[in-house]
This record gives structure tokens, C-alpha cells and sequence, in this order.
């Protein structure tokens, strides 16, 4: 799980910006939903599937905030702040990791 959320710290999760980006593929749109550019960021974090998982999790009052962190200050808070977000604190950094 580190070395997971070192990576997508990193920006290097294989998504399809990433595919493109090496020459893999011609095509960085999202299969999900349909969006422009598929990248870590919207993979784990904006995708409206995505959004559905976290919706879950997250109080209802602090979704805004919680959808408005760029990427790397989301995972610092949901990792060391976890009662910040999510509607059940206990353990909440192996929720979110095992999440993502």
C-alpha cells in the first residue's frame, strides 16, 4: 500500500494520461466516464465512479472540501488527519489506502 500511495504521489499510476504520455495508446480519456483526460487525479479522486466509493465514506458536510484538495494534499489528510473527512475515523488510513 506504501509504495502505492508513493506512486500516485509520484504521478506515475499506469491511467491513460500515463499511457499516452509513454506512446502506449493515442487516447487519454477516461473508459469510466467518459472525460477528456484520465490521470490519478480523476482515476482515484474525480471520476463520478470514484465519487460514488468516496460518497460513501465521507460526511455529506465535508464532501466539497474533501472532492476540492489537489492530490497529494488529499492523501496527506486523509492519512494523518483522518477525522477530518471520513464518517468513521477508526482505521481510516487502511480504509482510504485499501480504497484507492
Amino acid at each position: 500500500m506504501r509504495i502505492f500511495l508513493w506512486l500516485v504521489c509520484c504521478d506515475r499510476i499506469m491511467t491513460n494520461f500515463e499511457r499516452m504520455r509513454r506512446h502506449f495508446t493515442d487516447n487519454a480519456r477516461c473508459n469510466l466516464c467518459g472525460a477528456e483526460v484520465e490521470d490519478v487525479s480523476h482515476a482515484l479522486h474525480t471520476c463520478p465512479h470514484a465519487f460514488c466509493v468516496w460518497r460513501e465514506l465521507i460526511h455529506a458536510e465535508k464532501i466539497h472540501e474533501f472532492m476540492a484538495c489537489d492530490i497529494k494534499t488529499w492523501i496527506r489528510i486523509n492519512l494523518t488527519k483522518p477525522s477530518t473527512f471520513a464518517k468513521d475515523s477508526v482505521h481510516w488510513d487502511l480504509m482510504f489506502g485499501g480504497t484507492l
